[in-house]
């Protein structure tokens, strides 16, 4: 007989999935469920952590949870959203729009929903992360969050194409009170809006009056805001933890250099490691110095914003930076000499010649990543000798296509095993050629107890192996 599987061991977010899956008890007649697999599904109270992800009109789970905050208070992160609960079409029209209303002297959105909602977020006081993505522009009872002592992450996406009026962001933020020593364990705070809602609007003020607390844990800021908003985030704001920004501007304009204190706000933040900004112009070139920016290790433009070529940086300041992101090759190499405290660069990659500049002036580098579409092609013979080349390379991920012929396939897999951190390598290649299948499937092969991980790419779609490395590849850069 074989041993029965105790759900009670299976991970949290797979009994997450299998309970947020099923809508009727009954169901779990047809999996032919034992009386204690059944207990340990319905009733897990050895979870510790939980997610509840859910469209916040469904007013039966805010019941059950407000009449019974020990189910509440297992949830350490709640996420609401309007696409959470696709089948109910329902809520998709019948949610009023232009709910942000304020008084004179006192902050309090109007009612939406059923007080049950308020009762139960107000419940669920164990929360770490809270994720809030709209559909319209609908209001949540966020002054209930402030009851969260432990919450260390919040995210708000907007996503609707209903245009709010203009605030004056200093009458907003007077309307908001929130209590003395909230959010004090904040540690991760995100905005992220559609080009409707580049307005000043209460979301805004909420999250200015956050950081006017000075959120002394903060240390990821990422805001996609106003223009007003960004000065006064530029003047007025100090997080003395600050280690990661990113900032999208709304409407884009070039930066008003007589207007916008860059400077003295890196000044205020001299902790600033890693820098994402939408565009190339967004901020002056005078504000991007070692002396301005004396820790900073990583700089981004997350738009590809940079599909040109760069305009001159300090050369102490890129020369401090161990990753560059979506920078093209030749506007770095050779330009900034030698560069040892590289460790990452994606971006674009011009040709064989860009690598054997990379490898000069760049030999220390870990992870290699020259975008998804093939930009040129190149006989693997001279592309892989360059590569093989790099004493550190760990992952490997080329816009090239290489031209394997089938009797040195053996050759080319040992060019690879012969690096010896290698860990993930991503090569576009002809899914017509059985030979490129049977290179990934030779590289896949244990080496001692080393594996590599391959992907096979056509185009955008994944035909290979191990689909989910990919999309982790930069997880420990971006976390």
């Amino acid at each position: 007989m074989e041993p029965q599987v105790s759900l009670s061991s299976l991970p949290f977010d797979i009994l997450d999935g299998i309970a947020f899956a099923i809508e009727d008890r009954r169901d779990l007649l047809d999996l032919a469920l034992t009386s204690h697999q059944f207990h340990d599904l319905i009733f897990p109270k050895h979870i510790h952590y939980r997610i509840l992800s859910c469209n916040p009109l469904d007013n039966k789970i805010w019941r059950i949870l407000r009449d019974n905050p020990g189910i509440a208070s297992r949830f350490s992160h709640l996420a609401l959203g309007f696409d959470y609960d696709l089948k109910d079409r329902s809520s998709r029209t019948s949610c009023l729009r232009n709910a942000y209303h304020f008084k004179k002297t006192w902050f309090r959105p109007r009612h939406v929903r059923s007080t049950a909602l308020s009762q139960a977020v107000s419940q669920i006081c164990n929360i770490v992360q809270f994720t809030w993505h709209y559909t319209h522009d609908h209001e949540i009872e966020i002054e209930h969050l402030s009851k969260c002592k432990r919450l260390e992450m919040m995210d708000f996406t907007m996503r609707g194409r209903v245009k709010v009026p203009e605030r004056d962001l200093d009458t907003l933020l007077s309307c908001i009170v929130m209590p003395a020593r909230s959010y004090r364990r904040l540690r991760k705070l995100r905005l992220e809006l559609m080009e409707a809602y580049s307005r000043t609007t209460f979301i805004h003020a909420f999250f200015f009056k956050i950081l006017q607390s000075r959120c002394p844990a903060l240390m990821d800021l990422r805001l996609t805001i106003s223009r007003n908003a960004l000065l006064f985030l530029l003047h007025k704001i100090t997080l003395p933890s600050l280690n990661r920004l990113s900032l999208t501007q709304l409407p884009h304009k070039p930066p008003e250099e007589s207007t916008m204190p860059w400077i003295q706000f890196f000044q205020r933040h001299t902790r600033l490691e890693c820098l994402l900004i939408d565009t190339i112009d967004a901020v002056p070139i005078e504000a991007l110095t070692a002396q301005s920016l004396p820790n900073l290790r990583r700089l981004s433009f997350p738009d590809g914003s940079c599909s040109g070529y760069l305009p001159p940086f300090s050369q102490d300041l890129i020369h401090n930076l161990t990753c560059i992101d979506n920078f093209v090759a030749p506007s770095v190499f050779p330009h900034y000499g030698y560069l040892p405290k590289l460790k990452i660069f994606r971006g674009i990659i011009t040709g064989g010649t860009m690598l054997l500049l990379m490898l000069q002036y760049a030999p220390n580098l870990e992870r290699l990543e020259g975008g998804e579409d093939p930009c040129w092609y190149h006989p693997y013979e001279d592309a892989i000798c360059v590569l093989t080349q790099f004493q550190h390379l760990t992952h490997i991920g080329l816009g090239l296509f290489f031209n394997v012929r089938t009797e040195l396939l053996h050759t080319v897999t040992n060019d690879f095993r012969n690096m010896k951190g290698l860990k993930y390598l991503r090569l576009p290649g002809n899914p017509d050629t059985d030979s490129l299948f049977l290179w990934m499937r030779l590289l896949r092969e244990e080496n001692g107890n080393r594996v590599i991980g391959t992907e096979l790419l056509k185009g955008k779609d994944l035909l290979g192996v191990n689909p989910n490395y990919w999309g982790n590849f930069f997880r420990d850069i971006d976390s």
